[in-house]
């Protein structure tokens, strides 16, 4: 016999079936699961983030409806809103106690260096609180509201009440 002849009897190569893609390797199964660690640790924190930020929505939200009717806005409205959103903020003991100047030197602390806001008009609340409140305490409040940092105080960098009712940093 030929070579020729004994290679015509052959039959053709068989080839195996494909691979599938189910079960995965063991490989793949633990990117999956660090995967889905992952997200779910994202999710947690990105959850955790928007309800962190609930007061300053609520305080944002007030606003712009009080924004509406600019005139109808007073010194008092602003101040209880700015108030009351640093007491979701900061602990009541830091913040409950603070009136006049240092209410207003806490403001301007905790809004951040690089925005520009005016709250001396908060002054003049404990003399004519029903005093319409100026656009640009508005505009100052809402700027306060979304870009104020909550950092862990220094109670002696706090500005506080001396006896005479006045405002010293200590």
């Amino acid at each position: 016999m030929d070579p020729q002849s004994l290679l015509n009897q052959l039959e053709p190569l068989r080839t195996p079936p494909p691979i599938g893609w189910w079960p995965p390797a063991p490989g793949w199964w633990l990117v999956a699961f660090l995967l889905l660690a992952v997200l779910l640790l994202l999710a947690r924190w990105m959850w955790s983030r928007w309800r962190a930020g609930t007061y300053r929505r609520d305080a944002s939200k007030q606003l712009n409806q009080w924004s509406r009717q600019p005139e109808a806005v007073t010194l008092e409205q602003i101040n209880r809103l700015l108030k009351a959103t640093a007491l979701n903020a900061w602990p009541s003991d830091v913040v409950a106690s603070l009136s006049e100047a240092s209410w207003v030197e806490f403001l301007e602390a905790s809004t951040g260096a690089k925005r520009r806001t005016d709250f001396a008009i908060l002054r003049e609340l404990y003399k004519t609180p029903s005093m319409p409140a100026p656009n640009s305490l508005i505009d100052s409040a809402r700027d306060w509201i979304h870009f104020h940092r909550v950092k862990p105080l220094d109670q002696s960098s706090i500005p506080t009440q001396d006896a005479a009712g006045g405002s010293r940093g200590a």
